[in-house]
């Protein structure tokens, strides 16, 4: 990952870019994801392409800042019997509680973006509920099929109605194949949940 790749990364999030929205973009640039940048570090990574999930821990990581981080990740060897590494069922690497991280409170390295813009980043988090603070109710989801690819619609809020809509094996991250981007079929009148 290059310095510039991630000063960009945080100045998409602090004017508002969903995790999916700069996921899409870097992989619409056709920069290199970190599974594609770096094969070496990173030979459990299949995907070469930018994932929701990468931006996610890229944004996620206090190590922009300068300082050192310790124990975001250990090796769980998932043994059958707990002490025999012999019953491991393969090692795999998992995340630790971010409460178990220790950060160095001196700066290390150089910093890539400041403490205050990186707190920022932190709070950023999608909206949970529409503006006007009514939960969604999509009577038709699972129902509708897509007449192009055959998959569901999901449910989704177009221009202030319920409606629906096929991605085709897209992702919010990346777009599968050469087929129309997404279909959408709109509903009737918005109708608020009710609790």
């Amino acid at each position: 990952m290059t310095a510039p790749h991630v000063r960009w990364i945080f100045a998409r999030r602090l004017e508002g870019c969903s995790q999916a929205a700069i996921a899409r973009m870097l992989n619409e640039r056709r920069v290199p994801s970190p599974g594609a940048y770096d094969r070496i570090r990173n030979p459990h990574r299949q995907q070469t392409v930018w994932t929701l999930r990468t931006v996610e821990a890229l944004l996620a990581n206090p190590r922009y800042t300068g300082r050192q981080v310790w124990n975001r990740q250990y090796t769980d060897h998932r043994e059958a019997v707990p002490g025999d590494r012999r019953s491991s069922l393969g090692p795999v690497r998992v995340w630790s509680d971010r409460s178990d991280w220790v950060v160095s409170r001196e700066y290390t390295h150089p910093a890539l973006v400041t403490d205050e813009d990186f707190a920022v980043a932190q709070r950023i988090t999608a909206i949970g509920l529409p503006d006007d603070g009514n939960a969604r109710r999509y009577a038709l989801t699972g129902v509708l099929v897509c007449a192009v690819c055959g998959r569901r619609l999901d449910g989704h809020w177009v221009h202030g109605n319920p409606g629906y809509r096929c991605r085709h094996g897209s992702t919010s991250a990346h777009r599968a194949g050469d087929g129309p981007k997404w279909v959408y079929l709109v509903a009737g009148p918005a109708v608020p949940a009710t609790s």
